[in-house]
């Protein structure tokens, strides 16, 4: 049997830096996750589930929705709920309170931290959109916006879908299957759901309808940075072994934790909510999945506050073994902090990288994603220019961030090679507040052989 692993992670720089947003206050509208003037109906044939208040004003009806679809309450007529909305709608077009926008583009695969960006009718958000790192996203339209089918918008680094804002003079149009994160307030006009697409986030119209079918809603939880020291992680890596013809990647398997979208080596943080936790995947009848880690066999995570865990999921290509193995890549990463501890209290922690290929193969596409410390930057090592871990050439990476607190940060590198590639994790504490220097340990793992002919074997 082959041992290889596949194991894919697109970076996408981040945009420049944005005026800070400010977001408003909702008001009467902080507990709607849908609310239209003029009503909101669902497609008499679809399936919607809304979690939070759903309303209409005083001539407004609620349609092909009943009690047991929606989480919260059904309430028409919402008094004073429209008015909360063009004030909220009014503060987020308010150039003195948000300052002067950022004209983006939203197409594509685009990496966003936080500010005011203006956006334009005549495109569309028919990708990805990575929202990265703590703080208030305004998106500001010029008219009517439209969101393409599939389409989905991810959370990373300490971003929330509480801290997301769309203001939208006209129109908002989401298309079937798409993934949105935010709250949307349309101002003359209506907002509509496609087939099958969710929102994390709210659907506020000031003056029209909000339109649903088979949608699930989901009122963000809102509330205020923990900085406790019970704040933990779950990190969930997907892994593919792809030595049976298999071609899929990473990104064909979207990962969840407790059914929220989340994405493969980003830590995912949680502060006093202790339990069980359920990692799950959209499967492939051609692959069988593998829990490992600290995810039982079925997925499931006991998780502690203030503990960092890592779940491993595996996905193997069904089918006979191949002949002749492919070779993987073999790569180890060294962290380390400095200083290593900060005793008089918060301060600036430079880390270094240290990449070295271990294997007997160049390693390429080589990824460095970190928990709370970006961007991660090539300083030196690639002595050729030929954007190859070759086997004699070692590559060094410098980031900096503040630490308030003692944290544990964590990085995930990957490299590729015969299209297989390998993957190595490493962490540095750092103790801030206290005289007290914390060790540093590594440890490097080789298997013998790198690959096993199709007969079979074992490698250590």
């Amino acid at each position: 049997m082959v041992l290889a692993i596949s194991f894919l992670i697109t970076i996408v720089g981040p945009m420049s830096a944005s005026a800070a947003g400010v977001a408003p206050n909702l008001g009467l509208a902080a507990t709607y996750a849908a609310f239209g003037k003029t009503g909101v109906t669902n497609d008499a044939g679809g399936t919607t589930h809304v979690w939070g208040n759903i309303g209409a004003d005083g001539l407004g009806t609620i349609t092909n929705l009943i009690a047991s679809q929606v989480g919260g309450t059904i309430i028409a007529p919402a008094a004073g709920v429209q008015t909360a909305i063009t004030a909220a709608y009014g503060y987020l077009d308010n150039a003195g309170v948000q300052g002067a926008p950022t004209a983006i583009s939203l197409s594509g695969t685009v990496t966003v931290t936080p500010g005011v960006y203006s956006v334009s009718a005549a495109e569309t958000l028919d990708g990805t959109v990575t929202l990265n790192g703590p703080g208030v996203y305004i998106f500001r339209s010029d008219s009517a916006f439209t969101v393409g089918s599939n389409a989905r918008m991810l959370l990373t680094h300490g971003a929330t879908a509480c801290n997301v804002f769309w203001q939208i003079p006209s129109s908002m149009t989401i298309g079937a299957g798409a993934e949105m994160v935010g709250t949307i307030i349309a101002d003359t006009g209506l907002i509509s759901l496609g087939s099958g697409a969710t929102l994390k986030g709210r659907a506020l119209s000031s003056t029209k309808q909000v339109t649903m079918l088979l949608n699930q809603i989901t009122e963000p939880t809102c509330t205020a940075p923990s900085s406790s020291s019970n704040e933990g992680t779950i990190n969930v890596i997907k892994l593919i072994i792809n030595d049976n013809g298999g071609t899929k990647t990473v990104a064909d398997f979207p990962l969840f934790i407790n059914g929220v979208r989340v994405v493969s080596a980003e830590n995912n943080v949680f502060s006093e909510n202790a339990g069980v936790y359920k990692v799950t995947e959209t499967p492939d009848s051609h692959y069988i999945g593998t829990f490992s880690g600290d995810c039982d066999a079925n997925g499931y995570v006991n998780y502690v506050p203030g503990n960092n865990k890592f779940c491993i999921l595996t996905n193997n290509d069904i089918g006979a073994p191949a002949a002749i193995a492919p070779v993987p890549p073999l790569i180890d990463v060294v962290k380390v902090p400095s200083p290593l501890a900060l005793p008089s209290g918060p301060g600036l922690v430079n880390y270094t990288y240290t990449l070295r290929n271990i294997g007997t193969v160049p390693a390429t596409d080589i990824t460095m994603v970190g928990d709370t410390c970006s961007p991660i930057t090539l300083t030196t090592g690639d002595t050729d220019n030929d954007a190859k871990l070759d086997l004699n050439e070692t590559w060094v990476y410098k980031c900096a961030t503040t630490l308030t607190e003692t944290h544990t940060n964590t990085v995930v590198a990957t490299g590729w090679a015969n299209g297989l590639s390998a993957v190595d994790i490493a962490s540095a504490t750092v103790i801030v507040g206290e005289p007290i220097v914390p060790p540093l340990i590594h440890i490097t793992k080789v298997p013998n052989p790198l690959a096993l002919a199709a007969s079979g074997g074992t490698a250590y």
